[in-house]
């Protein structure tokens, strides 16, 4: 991923002092880097297309019986395979008496993505399912409570489900909740291109200059078999 840094003439002599200077090289430094943040972020939770990197939806795919990744076919190599569970349901219904339906497949993902020591550690899920995980904190026998700092809470800023902190991502596929260790998920950045920065150059016939932040990275997994994900989840 490369973005440009873009500095015009007029941008230049209106800091023309060493302090303007750099504090508009600062700036649009900083814009660059935002923007590859953002890609990064969106690349990671969707699926890759074109010179994108892998993502969730290619390493935790929702149909993980079919296709090639990491140059591995996981039709014919089902130890390649990530967990999986596509029953459909909606989060906070209640099938079994007092027991949400969303934390019954929580619990489900979570136990087939686990083996020994080792268990999903992150969930990442849109805003709304992290909206409706949060109201079962804090409903009727959900409700937990801690003391810290001679104050209690119940379930305000505890966002964890069997020790595996649950956030939000607004870039994570609508319906979705991935359940990932981070042993076993990882993204490499390849050396001398981490957020590396090239001269700048001034472009012919144009009163600016141009430099670019460049990043190569990768998304990878060593054992699939110790990530998930649930769909279909309302």
């Amino acid at each position: 991923i490369s973005v440009p840094v873009t500095i015009s003439m007029t941008e230049e002599m209106e800091a023309r002092s060493a302090q303007g200077k750099m504090k508009l090289l600062e700036a649009k430094a900083m814009q660059s880097m935002v923007t590859i943040r953002d890609t990064v972020n969106a690349a990671l939770l969707s699926a890759q297309s074109g010179k994108s990197i892998l993502g969730f939806q290619d390493i935790i795919a929702d149909a993980p019986t079919t296709g090639t990744v990491g140059g591995i076919n996981r039709a014919t190599n089902s130890w390649w395979r990530n967990q999986y569970d596509t029953t459909s349901t909606t989060f906070t219904s209640t099938t079994v008496s007092n027991i949400y339906d969303g934390v019954t497949r929580m619990n489900t993902v979570f136990n087939n993505s686990s083996e020994g020591n080792s268990r999903p550690n992150k969930v990442v899920t849109t805003l709304a399912l992290m909206g409706k995980f949060q109201e079962t904190l804090t409903s009727t026998g959900y409700a937990r409570s801690t003391l810290k700092d001679n104050s209690a809470t119940i379930g305000a800023n505890d966002t964890s489900f069997r020790g595996a902190e649950v956030y939000y991502d607004r870039d994570c596929a609508a319906s979705h909740m991935y359940f990932y260790n981070t042993k076993f998920l990882k993204l490499k950045i390849q050396s001398g291109l981490n957020f590396a920065k090239t001269p700048f150059k001034e472009a012919p016939n144009q009163f600016a200059k141009v430099s670019f932040v460049v990043v190569g990275l990768q998304l990878t997994t060593n054992n699939p078999r110790r990530l998930g994900v649930a769909t279909a989840v309302s």
